[in-house]
């Protein structure tokens, strides 16, 4: 006869599962480690331990505490993504989205990962605006469509393509494994067909637009890619004008980015005090006259 044991029995092993994860989400705790894993001995008998509570692909579902996308739930992987349970994922570029977009307004986050941006700017728009979020990576497309689910944010549409300067299938080289997967790109002309390799399915902005909602703001972050996406972009620039932040990868892309914004009409500013790479762009047309 099969046991049926009882929730309330299992709740004090629930709680302490839960504070057990908590604690392993802390960045204070995982600076001390990182401290550790450079002393001698000690530290890969430390890393071992830490692979034994949590192994490769561990998943737990926990609540934002702090930032803009405070209270929202995600599902991540501890070793690599506490940075979101803290509030401490590029703050400033939330702080940003979180001054300008509207009630009812219209959002592309086009290299959305995770889709913890598009999430923050789904409660933003509210019931009358929209989210495309645009993700190449597989995996990722699979974790957004969880995220809008246990969030309960239909508004957000996942577009599971590349935005790139043409329509049509393209190489996507995934980042590491043992990452966040937040570093994969579109190679072109690949020398080599690494395991990461996988073909998917691009699609111009401007394409894009023409059958869906305009874009009030439009977020790039494509590791390198800004340019490409851009080229495929110059309708939806020209005509709907949206705000731009962009993340640049590169000194190339520093030059290039700016110049084709100015060709349409927009100033530029860098957000924050960052220096090196990858930095953020933000632009507005100035034809619009709107604030910053």
């Amino acid at each position: 006869m099969r046991k049926i044991v009882h929730t309330r029995a299992l709740q004090p092993a629930i709680n302490c599962k839960a504070a057990m994860w908590r604690l392993l989400c802390s960045p204070n705790l995982q600076r001390v480690y990182a401290r550790v894993r450079r002393i001698p001995v000690v530290g890969e008998l430390c890393h071992q331990l830490v692979r034994r509570i949590l192994p490769s692909h561990t998943r737990v579902t926990v609540g934002v505490r702090s930032g803009s996308g405070a209270g929202l739930r995600l599902i991540i992987d501890p070793r690599f993504e506490v940075q979101y349970v803290a509030g401490l994922h590029e703050p400033a570029v939330l702080e940003w989205l979180s001054a300008h977009l509207r009630t009812g307004g219209v959002f592309y986050d086009v290299g959305a990962h995770i889709g913890f941006t598009s999430l923050v700017a789904a409660t933003l728009v509210g019931n009358d605006g929209q989210v495309y979020a645009f993700e190449a990576d597989p995996g990722n497309c699979s974790r957004i469509a969880d995220h809008i689910r246990i969030n309960n944010l239909p508004r957000i549409e996942l577009v599971p393509m590349a935005a790139w300067s043409e329509c049509k299938s393209v190489h996507f080289h995934r980042a590491a494994e043992q990452s966040s997967r937040n570093m994969g790109s579109v190679i072109e002309e690949p020398n080599c067909i690494p395991d990461e390799l996988v073909r998917v399915e691009a699609i111009t902005l401007d394409s894009f637009a023409e059958a869906h909602r305009r874009p009030a703001i439009v977020k790039i972050d494509v590791e390198g890619g800004e340019e490409d996406v851009l080229k495929g972009a110059d309708r939806t620039f020209c005509s709907a004008k949206p705000l731009l932040i962009c993340e640049i990868h590169h000194s190339q892309a520093a030059a290039a980015v700016p110049e084709w914004l100015a060709s349409r009409g927009y100033s530029c500013r860098w957000l924050g005090a960052e220096r090196g790479y990858p930095r953020h762009l933000v632009a507005r047309c100035d034809l619009k006259g709107i604030n910053w």
